[in-house]
């Protein structure tokens, strides 16, 4: 088990090359780390919080790990609080200049109330024995071996500490091994390079690299580079530009943190045949040249994006001046001859990129990072090469020049950014232009620096006056008691000060977060009765803190207990009780507690809490109950505020006695049956239940489900009981009637509120507004006189009142206003300096409901993303049943509430940032219909002003946004009119509580307003055309003169001899322009000169051969580096490559690392051989990796357990079992105590308990105390309202002219079917698509009930007609494709089998062949009889295209026809017989016939009635024999079976 104070952060594995240079996810990264570097000096409280590591020397928070009270001896309670801060990893070389809340402690202030003992984090350090004293579970086990953390002791003093303090350190960080002097020990440095290596040898938060991973020889180099001092300012002070003072976070990626420590000094870290080396990028010399001769391939060649390349850059560092607060340093300078150059270059676009250096502190290195990466991206030349495998030798970072002829470059130097290794020996490199001349440090201007003053210290902050608070409630428009507590503050006398952070808690332990620039709050809804803490920090515009002001305030509530349940009753049933009720009818209840005893005066317990809607049905069964034994319940109502009632009157009820062995059991059905009645007194009796078809009859008047009407609906019930399961049973008595529901009243009218404000300019404070009023019916403020409803113009200071208006109704006006003290709003102050990046604040809610009230403890559970851009969470599923989004269902719907707060784009929202659930709403009454509210036009065109309004009264319908009548008079319609008059426009407000609002003429319109005018017409603009024209000529021609061309038809006509196309020919092609021009867009204009004809092309002469090139790659397995292969060839004429000998193309198999040599062959010409080829060195391709650290096996894993009560914290699963990662699954599902693996079956409440399965093998073991504690997974719930069938339905209709009606008769649409009962809508519609040419309407309506069928109505229901589809113009017919043909030939000689036949061609058309062989014919010989014989041949011709070339096939020839001892024939034709004649006879030799298996359901035989009709399975021995009337079988000679005629 791993101590919860030791942190353990997990490394991914590095790229081939990680480097300084961003791309923009790596800007993202950064610009976050920026955000954060005021975030490392907040104190964080955790036990799972990553440490991190410090390099160089940094202020930090830390997290306290351990915090724990202990009364003084004989003193006060909790008068000391002990705290282990941890800060970093260790050993760091010291921890000095410890602030409290930001004051040092060496301020009096805290003189004899601390001691702080200091642990760098050394190996071998002891415990500190200030925290044992605690006696809270620290001993002197716990070390925190290599983790520097203070050990602190405070005394309780309430003018000095208002809640546990906030505490920083200066860290003077790591100690770090110097390659350089391989025999010190490790000592403090913040030189990157060796801050790099640590972090990548380190095993315990780092890479974990074997110190033969690192090149050190590299490593040591970039150290010196790093040490180099520069002169920061002309006549200043001199220090190192490359210095890392750095807090990683040991959460973050390796990649992440090795990126921050490389762009604080300019660094490229390549990893190259699995060793890390390290390359400050400086002013260098090339280390390798590329040529034609090792480049295979061309060049691609890029410019630069502009998205990536800038002109001004800003860069975020930890500035030490500022308390290590972020400071900015831009270059270049604004205004600088450098930042006038770069605009004039980018057209005065300003290219800005903000930039975070989170491990610099000196403004000269970051100003200096700032100029060279700027530099940098203006290099605008980005070249992408093939090459041998000799570039393997060069590392990301490396300098190279290029000499190539297309480009025309000769040695241009070029710096690698990506290198990688082709299969094939090649190498993929891409370069990045390169200039020396930027990496020169650029003398800087001096740090502006600002002195001590007589103006306020800006990071000592005014705290607010004095706090106070007061408990109040309010009443929900439900109805519900909420309390609230109002909390207001005197403001800060700070002249920095712009906002507060009240904080609130209900321990004074974990406090909610408000950011208000108000001096006053409410906090509602509270928890009623509850005690809660408050305390006000000011926050000046630097975003620094004062010390907090604090006071407390128990909150009030509702204290008037809820009404009783009412209409009580109990139902025995086979060891359960069915308990009904209805609920209360206060709009704050919550739930029924259900309470049990088995005597009526005997001790009752509590053994149900249920809930549901105010004023309904409820029930409950209790389960579980003894047999034939006798139950006694009573009951209290609870409020949302926790106020119970009495208890009620007894109700009891005998569970049924215990089924006998073998006997049938009892059958029950608890029927509830209804009517509608003026009065009660009256009792149904009669009625039956079939326990078979499960089937009510109800009593003569009563009904199973409730009946139409609107007298108040009475309920009867009766439980049937049978014994078996079948069988009919008629009723007795039923239960009183009782009244379930009946209209109810109608409700008084709510109230009508509206809160606005009204404003002033004015040079100072005016008195309060008086007088002015609003109007609910048509929305209308009157303003009080000197203020108005919206800001005025003007340079004075705004102000700003409010009032709410309140009438009883919807409809009215409130002139009774009473305003707030008038406060100024905003007013015109000199313009600052650009701020910060602001804080992203956001309320965020998560629901649920329930059916009971939720505790304080109810919230959610999982940490979730809040994204403030789109004010969604990255996932709905907060846990523990609550989401972001508000849940259907009918239960009562809870809240909680949280804030999220950033300064990046994101915040996690975890557990304790939520406050407690509150009651967000209940099932209410039915409210007054709201007021529809519309803004409607009037549009009418004139030449001259219009004067007068819309003169007639139309009606306004809000569904459709459209007027009874577009003519709404006076020439003015509801839609705008075609025209090129001024169009002018009058508005009115529809307004009403209906479906629709009548707009009077004239007085409800507003003036008309001129919308808008017709511009005038614009000249004509000028049209070119600017013409090439070409001629073909051994000389060049004078200018041409001539030709037209005509703008209407796009027409070029070109002077004599000349084309308008390049001409066919050999002599060189001349060109000439002649740019036409018009006034217009028409008309043909003449040239005159052209101008003097100049040569495109000519012929030239032919090339010699080209060379053939190819490269190619051998490889060889050997436990060291070979030397060189020699030999091989490569043939370019059969693409064969033999490799030199003891080397392959192909990878060998083994374990030894695999070399590769690279070459390239090349001939003059297409075919030949290359044996003289050179090889590369050889090197490594490719090595054995070292295995990975096994990954950890994490799954959820959760236990079910159904219970009819509800389950205590305690009651958890058992028995340890053993989870499977790869079958998720445990070995046995009985986890004991009731709790399976599985859901179980059944009807009880279900609940789960979640654990948590992690292990690095494939299984772990899950014991009791890795359980949570139980929470209800689901509840039986009550049957939702039936759902709304909805269907869109449409109605068909062809007509060759346009269509404006619509379907006219009334129909039913059935949405199982999706029919109409009836397929005529009239009209000429019908409910499927008609069939004809014309043009095809479509009409749309929409079907909605709840019940299975829904009436569609004629016209009204349905839209305007729609053109749906037209007929299509016919297409042109296609073209005809080649064709193909088959057949026989025939060979018209008997004989020997002949060849096979040839042809010439074959006439598609007639089916003949041309040129066909001899003897050859389509046509069949004629049969002769006997012996007689003929061959024939099956042929194909396919043509490759229409009447184009044609593949004849023939087949081998074969026998079609021989009857030779076969067939004999008696007619003269010697043809088969037809039937026709009895004398035509065809006699076919039976003996000479074999045949496999013939299927007798295709044999048809006639003629059997002839008494030679024998046909028999063998000629003789075992054999079945059938004649015309007899089947006999024979075993071998002898007969053993005869039917038929014996």
């Amino acid at each position: 088990m791993v101590a919860p104070w030791i942190i353990i952060a997990a490394i991914v594995a590095a790229s081939t090359a990680i480097s300084y240079v961003m791309t923009k996810k790596a800007q993202k990264k950064a610009k976050q780390a920026a955000d954060e570097m005021a975030g490392v000096l907040i104190n964080k409280e955790s036990n799972v919080e990553p440490i991190p590591v410090i390099y160089g020397v940094r202020r930090v928070g830390g997290v306290r790990v351990f915090v724990s009270t202990r009364d003084a001896d004989g003193g006060d309670p909790n008068e000391f609080l002990y705290i282990c801060l941890v800060l970093c990893e260790g050993e760091v070389q010291s921890i000095t200049n410890i602030h409290i809340d930001d004051k040092p402690i060496t301020d009096s202030r805290y003189s004899g109330l601390y001691t702080i003992n200091v642990h760098t984090g050394a190996d071998n350090q002891n415990y500190d024995s200030l925290l044992t004293e605690a006696n809270a579970g620290w001993t002197s086990a716990h070390k925190l071996s290599g983790v520097a953390y203070l050990a602190i002791k405070l005394k309780w003093d309430t003018d000095v500490f208002s809640g546990v303090p906030e505490i920083t350190a200066l860290v003077t960080g790591r100690k770090v091994y110097d390659p350089r002097s391989p025999s010190a020990a490790a000592a403090f440095s913040n030189n990157p390079a060796l801050c790099i290596r640590d972090y990548l040898t380190n095993n315990r938060y780092g890479k974990g690299l074997a110190s033969s991973k690192i090149d050190d020889v590299a490593f040591s180099a970039a150290a010196t580079d790093c040490d180099q001092s520069v002169l920061y300012y002309t006549n200043g002070t001199t220090g190192k530009i490359f210095e890392t003072n750095a807090v990683l976070q040991t959460d973050e990626t390796l990649f992440e943190n090795l990126q921050k420590i490389l762009m604080g000094c300019r660094g490229f870290l390549p990893y190259n045949q699995g060793v890390y080396s390290l390359k400050i990028d400086k002013s260098g010399n090339s280390v390798y040249a590329f040529t034609t001769d090792n480049m295979v391939g061309g060049i691609a060649i890029t410019g630069e994006s502009k998205e990536n390349k800038f002109n001004r850059i800003n860069v975020k560092f930890a500035n030490p001046a500022m308390d290590y607060q972020p400071d900015t340093a831009t270059w270049p300078d604004a205004d600088s001859s450098e930042e006038t150059a770069f605009l004039a270059a980018d057209n005065g676009t300003l290219l800005v990129s903000d930039i975070s250096l989170p491990t610099v502190t000196n403004y000269y290195a970051a100003r200096d990072l700032a100029r060279v990466i700027l530099l940098r991206s203006r290099n605008a030349l980005r070249v992408s090469i093939q090459t041998t495998s000799e570039a393997m030798q060069l590392s990301v970072g490396d300098v190279v020049t290029v000499n190539h002829p297309t480009p025309n470059w000769g040695n241009k130097p070029f710096q690698v950014e990506e290198l990688s290794l082709n299969y094939d020996g090649t190498c993929n490199l891409s370069l990045l232009e390169y200039d020396s001349s930027i990496y020169t440090y650029d003398l800087s201007a001096q740090e502006v620096t600002y002195p001590d003053t007589n103006l306020p210290d800006p990071f000592s902050v005014v705290p607010p006056g004095s706090l106070s608070t007061s408990a109040t409630t309010t009443v929900a428009l439900d109805g519900t008691i909420v309390p609230q507590i109002n909390v207001s503050w005197v403001a800060s006398t700070d002249s920095f000060v712009n906002q507060y952070d009240l904080q609130f808690s209900t321990d004074n332990s974990n406090f909610q977060s408000i950011i208000t620039d108000q001096t006053q709050y409410i906090v509602s809804p509270v928890i009623a009765g509850a005690t809660y803490y408050f305390k006000v920090f000011a926050i000046n515009a630097l975003g620094v803190r004062s010390t907090p002001v604090s006071a407390n305030q128990g909150s009030v509530g509702d204290t008037a207990a809820p009404a009783l349940p009412t209409t009580l009753s109990a139902h025995g049933g086979y060891k359960s009780i069915n308990l009904v009720w209805t609920n209360p009818s206060d709009k704050d209840f919550s739930n029924v507690e259900v309470y049990r005893s088995t005597s009526s005066s005997g001790t009752y317990s509590i053994v149900a809490t249920v809930g549901g809607g105010w004023g309904t049905k409820a029930e409950f069964l209790n389960g579980g109950l003894g047999d034939a034994t006798a139950y006694y319940f009573k009951f209290k109502s609870v409020d949302y505020s926790g106020n119970k009632s009495a208890f009620t009157s007894v109700v009891n009820a005998t569970t049924n006695a215990a089924a006998i062995d073998g006997t049938n059991g009892q059958s029950t059905f608890l029927a509830s049956i209804f009517k509608r009645d003026t009065s009660a007194g009256f009792t149904p009796s009669g009625g039956t239940f079939n326990f078979g078809t499960n089937t009510l009859t109800p009593p003569s008047g009563w009904y199973t489900s409730i009946p139409s009407g609107t007298n108040p609906v009475y309920v009867a019930n009766f439980l049937f009981a049978v014994s078996g399961d079948t069988g009919t049973v008629t009723a007795g008595n039923w239960t009183t009637p009782v009244i379930s529901s009946e209209n109810g009243d109608d409700g008084t009218n709510g109230l009508s509120t509206f809160v606005f404000s009204v404003y002033k300019r004015i040079a100072s404070t005016p008195s309060n507004p008086s007088g002015g009023s609003y109007n609910f019916g048509t929305n209308a403020i009157t303003a009080p006189t000197g203020w108005s409803a919206s800001p005025p113009t003007g340079t004075d200071p705004v102000y700003v009142s409010t009032t709410t208006a309140q009438i009883t109704g919807n409809t009215g006006v409130d002139s009774s206003l009473t305003w707030t003290n008038a406060v100024l709003l905003v007013k015109n102050g000199i313009n600052g300096d650009d701020g910060d990046d602001g804080v992203n604040t956001a309320p965020v809610y998560a629901y649920k409901r329930s059916s009971s009230a939720l505790g304080s403890t109810d919230k959610p559970t999982t940490t979730r993303t809040w994204t403030f851009a789109t004010a969604t969470f990255n996932n709905t599923d907060l846990g523990n049943g609550w989401t972001s989004n508000v849940s259907t269902g009918s239960n009562d719907l809870y809240i909680c509430a949280a804030v999220a707060s950033s300064t990046g784009e994101t915040d996690n929202v975890v557990a304790n940032d939520w406050a407690a659930p509150q009651l967000l709403a209940a099932e209410g009454t039915d409210g007054t219909n709201g007021v529809n509210t519309a803004v409607v036009y009037g549009y009418k065109r004139s030449a001259s002003t219009v004067s007068n309004k819309p003169s007639i009264t139309r009606t306004w319908t809000f569904t459709t946004g459209t007027f009874n009548n577009s003519d709404l008079g006076n020439s003015f319609t509801s839609t705008i009119p075609s025209g090129t008059d001024n169009l002018y426009v009058c508005n009115a407000v529809a307004s009403s509580v209906n479906s629709t609002d009548s707009v009077t003429g004239t007085s409800d319109w507003s003036s008309p307003q001129l919308l808008a005018s017709n511009g005038i017409n614009g000249g004509d603009g000028k049209s070119t055309f600017t013409a090439p024209i070409f001629k073909r000529a051994t000389s060049a021609p004078s200018a041409p003169t001539g030709g037209t061309f005509n703008f209407s038809t796009n027409t070029l006509t070109a002077p004599t001899g000349w084309a308008i196309a390049v001409p066919s020919g050999t002599n060189p092609i001349y060109q000439a322009n002649f740019q036409f021009s018009i006034s217009g867009d028409t008309g043909t204009v003449t040239a005159g000169t052209w101008s003097t004809p100049v040569i495109i092309a000519e012929n030239g002469g032919d090339g010699t051969d080209g060379l053939s090139t190819f490269t190619f790659a051998v490889h060889k397995r050997a436990s060291s580096t070979p030397s060189s292969p020699s030999g091989g060839s490569y043939n370019f004429g059969t693409n064969t490559i033999t490799a030199p000998s003891g080397w392959s193309e192909a990878i060998p198999s083994g374990t030894d690392p695999i070399y590769i040599s690279s070459t390239r062959a090349q001939i003059s010409g297409a075919t030949g051989t290359d044996s003289s080829l050179s090889w590369t060195a050889p090197i490594v391709f490719a090595i054995n990796g070292d295995n990975g650290d096994d990954g950890v096996n994490t799954a959820p894993v959760y236990a079910y357990k159904r219970s009819s009560s509800a389950l205590a914290s305690s009651n958890k699963p058992t028995t340890t079992r053993t989870w499977t990662f790869a079958n998720a699954s445990f070995g046995n599902d009985d986890l004991g105590n009731g709790w399976t693996g599985d859901i179980p079956t059944g009807t009880n409440d279900l609940y789960i308990c979640a654990a948590v399965a992690s292990s690095t093998s494939t299984t772990d073991e899950i014991v009791a105390a890795d359980w949570s504690a139980p929470q209800v997974l689901g509840t039986q719930g009550e049957d939702g309202d039936n759902g709304v069938n909805t269907a869109v339905v449409y109605g068909y209709k062809r007509s060759s002219s346009t269509v404006s009606d619509k379907p006219s008769t009334t129909r039913t649409w059935t949405f199982s079917s999706g029919t109409f009962n009836n397929n005529d809508l009239g009209n000429s519609f019908t409910g499927t698509i008609p069939s004809g040419t014309n043009d095809l309407y479509v009409c749309t309506a929409v079907a909605a009930s709840q019940s299975s069928t829904d009436t569609v109505t004629g016209t009204s229901d349905w839209g305007s007609p729609q053109l749906l589809a037209s007929n299509g113009i016919n297409g042109d017919p296609g073209a005809a494709g080649p064709r193909n043909a088959q057949g026989f030939l025939y060979y018209s000689v008997s004989g020997s089998q002949p060849n096979a036949p040839t042809a010439t061609s074959f006439n598609f058309a007639t089916g003949a062949f041309s040129g066909l062989t001899t003897n050859w014919s389509r046509t069949p010989p004629a049969i002769t009889g006997g012996d007689a014989a003929y061959w024939a041949t099956s042929f194909t011709v396919v043509e490759a295209t229409l009447n184009g070339n044609q593949t004849k096939t023939f087949s081998t020839p074969f026998s079609s026809f021989a009857f030779n001892g076969l067939v004999t024939f008696s007619n003269l034709n010697n043809e088969l017989a037809d039937g026709t004649s009895s004398s035509e006879i065809t006699t076919i030799n039976g003996a000479r016939i074999q045949t496999g298996t013939l299927d007798v359901s295709q044999v048809n035989i006639s003629g059997t009635t002839q008494s030679n009709f024998n046909l028999q399975s063998a000629g003789s021995g075992s054999r079945m024999k059938i004649t015309n009337d007899t089947i006999e079988i024979y075993d071998g000679s002898v007969l053993r079976v005869k039917l038929g005629n014996l």
